[in-house]
């Protein structure tokens, strides 16, 4: 929101590195959770929550990259969502 409000085209550029960890994040959660409920199988219904928490917050994350992108588009007429973004090494 604030690329957006602000028009800071390199902060939105910056987004798109953002949102790739918040997708690592989130499966990495998610797989984690995934195995606790294999020990754990009486929590299955509080785990499959938090897993559907934390994909809600994962496209949360998307949505706001696609904010970003269409802040970048409206001030510098360029297409920034299909540019190469190298992905964190971990």
């Amino acid at each position: 929101m604030r690329a957006y409000a602000d028009g800071d085209c390199e902060l939105a550029r910056t987004l798109k590195l953002k949102d790739r960890e918040l997708d690592a994040l989130t499966r990495d959660f998610s797989d984690k959770l995934v195995e606790r409920a294999t020990v754990d199988s009486e929590l299955v219904p509080s785990y499959l929550d938090l897993i559907f928490v934390a994909r809600a917050l994962e496209r949360i994350g998307d949505h706001a990259t696609n904010i970003a992108e269409d802040s970048f588009w409206r001030d510098r007429a360029a297409d920034i969502r299909h540019t190469y973004s190298p992905k964190k090494e971990d």
